[in-house]
């Protein structure tokens, strides 16, 4: 080897041993910098209220980052395995900047947390972070309790009585921290009821003490505690909620009065049920069923004598409207007000201090706040039955008629046929045309010729023209001087192609579902669906098979103006009874029905109409005849082939979902159905209150979902209105 070649092989090694360096060195501070902004940036998940979710409702995903380092853009993302749901919130994380983002998303029966993945997504599409395996978040079931709390302190905490003997099936409580307090109502309806210390209100910001308000409207149950005047005074849309004024501070000695309380029987000085303890199955069950005060648990209670002569300090003040529950020597210590559908209740004392604080009969006293009757806890083992979804009646009712399904005595036929051709028809035909070598060409063209006839067959059942259908179900509730909203849009789509779609709303509170099955049925709905929230509202992507029709489900809140329809019962209970209606939109309302006293008015227009001119049927026999087609349809659609069944009569099926709690409570038709609390309107028919049902052809002003121009559209419209009694709603 000559000097120069050495030389040079010399050189070439030194900048091999350099640039090996510098590459090394360039790793380690890639690492290094990749490590330290994955440390700076803090991504935290809160799934649930505290330690719960429940099935069938909307819950929230709580997200909390913390931006150290540089700054960041990209998305928050929630996905579900389970219904291919995926949301998607953009996010922009400057320099040391805390943010909160509250993701609600709907937990379908039989789900678990394990089917969850929450991501933080860069903008070029790179995971920075991921969560999973939310397995110390407990799923309460769809009928069962869940109470939030928005405690002084994280002792006074709710605590229910540890019964029935079976765990999973006793009244729960989630903390929530007002850091996380949801900011849309949807958020909220995975609880019963919440509790909320009035120290904590002023923590709460306008927009999620606006989410408050609207849960409280749709049938919420909110219990508020307070030491002193200064707590309500302080924040103003408290003082204005709550029916007490406050001007002082005084001390009781403590006699027994809420004891007493405790143990009475009387449903006027209880708080309205919010649970129903006739949903759930137990054994000898029908004891259980129809009689709230079986068997009160309540009524057993013991005083608890140590109690006896100590100071309760109170907040003294004046009652401005509802009732009292609970006095002494003339000051109220509980108070109960309507609010919309939902109730208040306000305790003009704090249960976060002696002597409640250390009271033994504490956890009943917070079960009988919380609205959970006594014979909940009475009748032994039981069970939560997975029933139906309420949403599959809807999807009978809307999917497209251009699909019909494969009889299985045709495919029988067909598979005969075909089994006959490849075999003894082909062998004898060729054997006596002495052409056995002929099956290697007539056996392709048998798979070929029947390939086409299933084609052909599937293009005449299932071919069609691009269709979307919309239905909306929207509850008109009183609030205040507001009215709110609470809508449901069933939209459903049948593609002729594999594509997807895209589906927009602009309201900020509301969000997109796949529709809800059983666990036997598998899923339905949009197993494929991207939800990007916006600003205002949300864009989703939703992918739909060629030749199938898929549902899904826009929950939604929003406040009008002015009410569509204004309602008022006169001289109820008497032989002049009537109700006056009054149409306030452009829109016609092509039947309307009024369910009171257990029974189901058939209005022919809107004016004054006198209960005993109008035609009428019992309730229960009205949901009987409009159920007796209800398991056969919802099990045609869970069938791929068999006879096609579909509920045509749209105005009574909607009217029937409107109750169905009690097919199950009656035993009709045997049917048991889940849905979200606020879907059953059943609980509103006590106290002679009535309900309206108003339908219409057409969408009256409501934005539709779709983007997309179908050949097919309909667009249809059911009102509901509880009325309660001696009073009008608009």
């Amino acid at each position: 080897m000559t000097k120069s070649t050495k030389a040079k092989l010399q050189a070439f090694s030194r900048k091999g041993r350099l640039k090996t360096s510098f590459m090394l060195l360039t790793w380690i501070l890639l690492c290094f910098a990749a490590l330290t902004t994955k440390a700076a940036l803090q991504f935290d998940v809160f799934p649930g209220y505290g330690d719960y979710v429940r099935a069938h409702h909307w819950c929230p995903f709580t997200f909390e980052l913390n931006q150290d380092g540089p700054d960041f853009n990209g998305f928050v993302s929630l996905g579900d395995s389970n219904t291919g749901v995926e949301h998607r919130i953009p996010i922009e994380l400057p320099t040391n900047t805390r943010k909160k983002v509250v993701i609600p998303v709907f937990f379908k029966d039989g789900g678990n947390l394990d089917n969850w993945t929450a991501k933080l997504i860069s903008e070029n599409g790179q995971t920075i972070e991921e969560r999973s395996q939310f397995r110390a978040t407990e799923m309460i079931p769809w009928s069962g309790y869940l109470m939030g709390s928005v405690s002084r302190s994280f002792a006074g905490q709710p605590k229910f009585p540890e019964e029935p003997r079976q765990e999973h099936y006793r009244p729960q409580s989630g903390r929530i921290q007002t850091a996380h307090f949801p900011d849309q109502p949807l958020a909220l309806e995975g609880l019963n009821s919440l509790y909320l210390h009035a120290s904590r209100a002023i923590e709460l910001e306008i927009p999620q003490s606006k989410a408050l308000g609207a849960w409280l409207a749709q049938g919420g149950h909110l219990i508020i505690a307070m030491d002193e005047p200064a707590e309500i005074n302080s924040t103003e849309w408290l003082s204005n909620l709550i029916p007490f004024i406050p001007d002082g501070v005084g001390s009781l000695k403590w006699d027994g009065t809420l004891e007493k309380w405790l143990r009475s029987p009387s449903e006027k000085l209880s708080p309205a049920a919010t649970c129903d303890p006739s949903l759930i199955n137990r054994l000898e069950q029908n004891n259980y069923r129809h009689n709230r005060n079986v068997d009160n648990r309540y009524t057993r209670l013991k005083d608890d004598k140590e109690k006896k002569g100590r100071a309760l300090p109170v907040v003294t003040g004046t009652v401005t409207d509802g009732s009292v529950l609970a006095e002494q020597e003339g000051l109220p210590l509980i108070i109960q007000a309507r609010r919309g559908r939902g109730q208040l209740t306000l305790l003009t004392f704090s249960p976060e201090r002696d002597p409640i604080k250390t009271w033994k009969n504490k956890p009943w006293f917070w079960a009988k706040l919380g609205g959970i009757p006594g014979h909940w806890f009475e009748g032994g083992d039981r069970n939560f039955w997975s029933g139906q979804s309420v949403d599959g009646l809807f999807g009978s009712m809307i999917e497209s008629r251009q699909v019909k399904k494969l009889p299985v005595e045709w495919l029988m036929a067909m598979l005969v046929v075909y089994l006959a051709c490849i075999g003894p028809i082909d062998r004898i035909v060729l054997k006596k045309l002495d052409r056995q070598m002929w099956t290697w060409v007539t056996f392709p063209a048998y798979v070929i010729l029947f390939s086409a006839v299933i084609y052909y067959v599937g293009f005449r059942l299932r071919a069609g023209d691009l269709e979307w259908s919309e239905l909306h179900v929207v509850d008109i509730i009183p609030f205040g001087q507001e009215t709110v909203t609470r809508g449901r849009t069933y939209g459903s789509l049948y593609s002729p192609i594999n594509a997807n779609y895209e589906l927009v709303s602009n309201r900020n509170l509301g969000s997109l579902r796949a529709e809800a099955s059983a666990n036997w049925n598998g899923p339905f709905g949009g197993q494929s669906s991207k939800v990007l929230r916006q600003a205002e509202g949300f864009l989703a992507a939703v992918s739909v098979p060629v030749w199938t029709s898929r549902m899904f489900i826009s929950d939604w809140y929003d406040q009008l103006e002015v009410a569509p329809i204004e309602a008022s019962l006169k001289k109820q209970g008497t032989p002049e009874a009537a109700i006056v209606l009054q149409n306030m939109s452009p829109f016609d309302f092509n039947h309307l029905r009024l369910i009171v006293n257990n029974q189901v008015y058939t209005l022919k227009g809107f004016g004054s109409t006198k209960l005993s001119e109008t035609s009428s049927v019992d309730l229960e026999e009205f949901l009987q005849k409009n159920s007796s087609a209800f398991r056969r349809a919802l099990r045609s659609r869970s069938l791929a082939l068999g006879q096609t069944y579909r509920l045509d009569d749209m105005v009574g099926t909607s009217a029937t979902a409107s109750f169905v709690d009690i097919l199950y409570k009656k035993g009709i038709n045997n049917l048991n159905f889940n849905h979200e609390r606020n879907m059953d309107l059943t609980s509103f028919l006590k106290d002679d209150n009535a309900v309206l049902l108003a339908w219409s052809e057409t969408a009256i002003g409501i934005p539709k979902l779709n983007q997309f121009t179908p050949n097919k559209e309909t667009r249809r419209t059911l009102l509901r209105l509880v009325i309660p009694k001696t009073a009008s709603a608009k």
